[in-house]
């Protein structure tokens, strides 16, 4: 139980009260000022009463600076040039940040050569959100039964993470995407709901990147460009 691990972990710490030696883990449990809460959450928009909230906001702090060059990689290699496309992505990013509590019900899909600058998008601006965000690379890791990992993630980027054609997981791919809750679930434990408002971000080098029809709209589907293909000078000058 989590009572005895704490007991075996702090067994050895022991202090004096009352002139009495009492281990750390006792004198916790039955202090009366404890912290102690009723359920856990992830919750980007506002704490709740007797929660513990996972939502820890953004990892960086703002300041004046220059990132002409990422903008330059999403307008000329991810958008082709195309100002429409452009800001879009820059809108869907920028949302996340403004309004991380709010889902977007909608998916950013990135498809072209490897080398292209798909992972460089997505990964740096994950940087922004630090612990809140995770990339993951095999199908169980997103839409499998055990997703803990996923349980304090605002955005989750799937980097080849699965096969389109995978009818299995269709309805949860999609259901992640546009559903107001979603199922947490750990090993040897019960499932818990929780809010969604998941940002997902996917890239594939295959023709046949998600399960999306003529009329998909969950999906924000755009064929990156190749003339940075495996530009090693020009990324590394991104990630600087």
């Amino acid at each position: 139980s989590i009572e005895h691990d704490l007991r075996l972990k702090y067994a050895n710490r022991r202090i004096v009260v009352n002139e009495k030696s009492l281990d750390i883990a006792s004198l916790w449990l039955t202090h009366p000022a404890r912290r102690q809460y009723e359920r856990i959450i992830f919750s980007p928009q506002q704490d709740a009463p007797d929660c513990y909230n996972l939502w820890r906001g953004v990892a960086v702090e703002p300041k004046a600076g220059d990132c002409s060059l990422y903008l330059n990689h999403l307008r000329d290699n991810v958008a082709q040039g195309d100002k429409l496309i452009y800001k879009y992505i820059l809108a869907f990013m920028a949302d996340a940040v403004q309004n991380p509590g709010r889902l977007p019900g909608v998916a950013l899909v990135m498809r072209g050569d490897e080398g292209t600058g798909k992972g460089t998008l997505a990964t740096e601006f994950g940087k922004l959100f630090g612990q809140h965000f995770i990339q993951v690379s095999h199908s169980r890791h997103l839409i499998g039964n055990f997703n803990a990992h996923l349980k304090d993630a605002l955005v989750v980027y799937a980097d080849e993470a699965f096969w389109a054609g995978d009818k299995s997981s269709e309805g949860v791919l999609k259901a992640m995407i546009t559903e107001e809750y979603r199922v947490i679930e750990s090993k040897g434990k019960d499932a818990i709901m929780v809010a969604n408002n998941l940002r997902t971000i996917v890239s594939s080098n295959h023709e046949w990147v998600v399960p999306a029809g003529p009329m998909a709209r969950r999906f924000f589907m755009v064929d990156v460009g190749e003339e940075r293909r495996q530009d090693t000078k020009y990324f590394t000058a991104i990630k600087q």
